[in-house]
């Protein structure tokens, strides 16, 4: 991979779009046939019994998480939050779940994180999948299915109307009645470290705060799934679903960070840039790093 070097960061070594080598594995032909086999078999054995109810549900959220995790138990969650003891977790975690009303920035390392995210939400319908667009800095908001075709046909290069709606303003009833979900870096990575943030303070505090709100919690959540299943690049849907169901279980790590104060925030939110990468500033890949050399990087890649 000598030709991608100038996508590797120099100080930490990271190189942060590169796609897990699985992308260019056989599903059928890596581990054993007969278990990924048997899995499939499973698999559409389950889709089929659940059928009606996929059918009949008018929630195309619900939909795909049967598709995904909960019709073959392929999704697992280690749920953490910060200071929380887990004997204390466990006996309430939907205490500790995604709430209405709050905002969340969380890395973006993986398209399945749209679906865990549903997971740990108290109203799964309430979420607000919020990209930044690079280019003119505006905030696009997304529905699970937006966000999966986004991650995985857009290479998460470029989000526009045609993966979302742009956001103009938000009022005060509807930061309330929604739970909003800020992918901070604007496009997906490999999870190796956080890439430069597409968002800024003055950016949420104009768009869907207003400035007599600016005193509100950020609470930052680290989202890491195994490193066969990151989407840096995006791919074929149907191909990563398969993998997902025959061969690569999910492990999910969720951690919820301890609440920011935005008014104590710097414009770049920093902080919760080294937040988001477990608070180790030294593993943060530099921020030249950021959409635009993806988007060189990605057509080296690809050609």
């Amino acid at each position: 991979m000598e030709k991608y070097t100038n996508w590797r960061d120099k100080g930490t070594g990271i190189a942060p779009f590169q796609p897990p080598t699985t992308d260019k594995e056989s599903i059928f032909f890596n581990g054993s046939i007969v278990i990924n086999f048997v899995n499939l078999i499973l698999y559409i054995v389950r889709c089929v019994l659940l059928l009606p109810l996929v059918i009949l549900t008018p929630f195309v959220n619900l939909k795909i998480l049967f598709l995904t995790g909960l019709t073959n138990g392929r999704v697992k969650i280690d749920f953490q939050v910060q200071g929380v003891k887990r004997s204390v977790l466990n006996k309430n975690p939907q205490k500790y779940h995604l709430q209405k009303g709050q905002i969340y920035i969380v890395n973006y390392c993986s398209v399945i994180s749209g679906v865990i995210l549903q997971y740990i939400t108290n109203d799964n319908n309430s979420i607000k999948y919020i990209v930044p667009n690079e280019s003119t800095k505006e905030l696009y908001e997304l529905t699970l299915k937006q966000f999966i075709d986004f991650s995985m046909s857009g290479k998460s290069l470029d989000v526009t109307e045609n993966y979302g709606t742009l956001i103009k303003e938000v009022t005060p009833e509807q930061l309330k009645k929604y739970t909003w979900i800020i992918f901070g870096e604007g496009t997906c990575s490999n999870g190796k470290s956080i890439l430069p943030f597409q968002i800024n303070k003055s950016l949420i505090e104009t768009v869907l705060l207003g400035e007599e709100n600016s005193d509100v919690d950020i609470i930052p959540i680290t989202i890491k799934v195994n490193n066969t299943l990151v989407t840096p690049l995006g791919g074929s849907k149907i191909q990563y679903l398969m993998r997902l169901v025959i061969k690569y279980k999910c492990i999910a790590k969720v951690r919820i960070h301890q609440i920011h104060k935005l008014s104590k925030e710097n414009d770049a939110l920093d902080s919760i840039r080294e937040e988001l990468n477990d608070g180790d500033k030294y593993k943060l890949v530099s921020k030249t790093l950021d959409i635009k050399e993806k988007r060189k990087f990605a057509d080296n890649f690809c050609n």
